[in-house]
């Protein structure tokens, strides 16, 4: 990790990080934009339709930027994450619990 801890030592990991949360990413953006997307091949594309089904994505980002702006929250890079309350083990710790289960 950025700030020279191992994911070993955090008490939760997503069994199928990072591709997990990816996977998950794509998966509803292929629905979203899949959505009655045969109104655009039709021969007349009736507009208030197509609006009606995609007016949540400008929408969601206008609601999120909007929140932001207003907490003045920011991204946070990893390197500025407090991660250290969260440990659960030691490097040592996690070093020993390495070496037991290499020696079985």
């Amino acid at each position: 990790m950025k700030q020279g801890f191992r994911l070993e030592q955090l008490p939760y990991r997503a069994k199928w990080f990072p591709f997990g949360p990816l996977f998950a990413i794509a998966v509803c953006v292929v629905i979203s934009l899949g959505q009655d997307y045969q109104a655009f091949f039709a021969a007349r594309v009736d507009w208030m339709e197509v609006l009606s089904i995609y007016v949540w994505i400008p929408l969601f980002v206008a609601i999120w930027w909007a929140y932001r702006r207003a907490r003045k929250s920011r991204l946070v890079r990893y390197e500025e994450m407090e991660i250290r309350p969260w440990l659960t083990r030691s490097v040592e710790a996690v070093d020993a619990a390495v070496a037991r289960h290499e020696q079985a």
